[in-house]
C-alpha cells in the first residue's frame, strides 16, 4: 500500500512537470530561411497554434539610410524595416515566457540615434490582442503592452521580456500603453518589433504551458510531501 500511494503521488508529479515544462523546441518563423516577416501592422505574418514547449522567432529588422533628425529627441527612420506577427494560445494552456533567446546590433549607416545616442534604449516590442496592431502611434492605448528589449538590465539577452511587457514603460502620456502581469491566455497575439538607429538581428523564444501552473505544481509537491508521512504514521498505527 505505501509502495502505490508513493508511486501514485510521484507520477502526479511528474504528469505536472510535463504540464508546465517546455517539451520541445520548434522554429515558428526564422526570416534567414523563410523570408521576410510582414512589416505592415493591419496584416501580420501568421506564425502559428502553439503547443506545449518553446517555439521560436528570428528575425531582423532594419532601420534604412535615412535618419531625419528633425526633432533630435526622437529620430524618424522612414525606411525602417518593421516585423509584425501574430500567434494562437490554444484553450487550456498560457504563453507563460517570452525569452530573448538572441540579440546583436550593427549601425551600417552611421547613424547618430539623436539626441538618444547609439546604440539607444534598445527595440521597441509591442503586443496587442487580436489579429493585427491598430495603435496609432505615439497613442498606444490600442495595444496590450510595450516595453524595449535589447539594451536596458531585465531585458537582455537570456532574460524574460514577458513581463518587461506589461511593466508599463510607455503607460505615461502621450504613448498611453496598458499595462499588464502574468501569462497570456488563450487568444490570438499581435508581436510588433521594430528598431532605429541600429540594425538588430533577434531570436524570442515563446514558452507555452499547459495548467496547472508551476505555482500550482509547487504547491501540490509540498502536500505530497506533507501528506505521505501522515498517511505512513497512520497505516503503522492501525496495524499495531
Amino acid at each position: 500500500m505505501m509502495r502505490s500511494m508513493i508511486s501514485c503521488w510521484c507520477g502526479m508529479i511528474a504528469l505536472l512537470m510535463l504540464c508546465v515544462s517546455p517539451l520541445s523546441a520548434a522554429v515558428l518563423w526564422n526570416e534567414a530561411s523563410q523570408g521576410d516577416l510582414s512589416g505592415d501592422l493591419a496584416t501580420p505574418t501568421d506564425v502559428g497554434m502553439l503547443g506545449v514547449g518553446s517555439h521560436t522567432v528570428s528575425g531582423k529588422s532594419t532601420a534604412g539610410r535615412v535618419e531625419d533628425l528633425t526633432i533630435p529627441e526622437a529620430p524618424a527612420y522612414p525606411d525602417l524595416d518593421a516585423d509584425v506577427w501574430k500567434l494562437t494560445i490554444p484553450s487550456g494552456h498560457y504563453l507563460n515566457k517570452i525569452m530573448l533567446a538572441s540579440y546583436a546590433t550593427s549601425n551600417p549607416h552611421n547613424h547618430t540615434g539623436g539626441t538618444g545616442g547609439i546604440p539607444g534604449g534598445g527595440a521597441f516590442f509591442a503586443v496587442q490582442s487580436g489579429g493585427q496592431v491598430t495603435a496609432v502611434i505615439p497613442d498606444g492605448s490600442d495595444l496590450l503592452g510595450g516595453t524595449l528589449i535589447g539594451e536596458m538590465p531585465g531585458a537582455q539577452q537570456a532574460d524574460n521580456v514577458l513581463d518587461n511587457l506589461g511593466a508599463g514603460l510607455f503607460s505615461s502620456a502621450p504613448f498611453n500603453v496598458p499595462t499588464f502581469s502574468g501569462a497570456l491566455g488563450a487568444g490570438t497575439y499581435t508581436f510588433w518589433y521594430q528598431e532605429g538607429p541600429m540594425d538588430t538581428r533577434y531570436t524570442l523564444d515563446f514558452q507555452v504551458s499547459t495548467v496547472p501552473e508551476p505555482g500550482t505544481m509547487a504547491g501540490l509537491t509540498i502536500m505530497a510531501l506533507i501528506l505521505i508521512p501522515s498517511r505512513l504514521r497512520l497505516q503503522r498505527g492501525s496495524q499495531r
